[in-house]
């Protein structure tokens, strides 16, 4: 089960963020602050991570895996408000060392808006 969360910026993806065909590949990245996660959408382009497109922040937990539950769950309810198919999605929270994975959550969704 997600968490909480309010929607702090609608999921919007511009034209720009899609290949040719038609796919968007969306960074979910974020961290928490006294408990809550604070998760934002990121486009990848050619030259790296755009500007936000996207946010949220939930409830309070401790637990990475549940922030990235959480932002699938976000992203699924704004593709289908928006007519999209999140075609692919996976976190990526194993590339953060032991140190710094209890702060720190990020997943890769890819969007197809066929």
């Amino acid at each position: 089960m997600p968490l909480a969360y309010d929607t702090q910026q609608r999921l919007t993806i511009p034209d720009t963020a899609y290949n040719t065909d038609d796919i968007a590949t969306i960074l979910i990245t974020g961290g928490r602050y006294g408990g809550r996660w604070h998760l934002n959408a990121l486009p990848m382009t050619s030259n790296g991570p755009g500007e936000p497109v996207g946010a949220i922040l939930t409830a309070a937990d401790d637990r990475p895996d549940m922030a990235v539950d959480t932002a699938l769950v976000w992203v699924n309810d704004e593709c289908a408000r928006a007519g999209l198919k999140l075609a692919h999605f996976e976190s990526k929270n194993s590339q953060y060392p032991p140190d710094q994975a209890p702060y720190f959550a990020a997943a890769l969704a890819l969007i197809d808006r066929r």
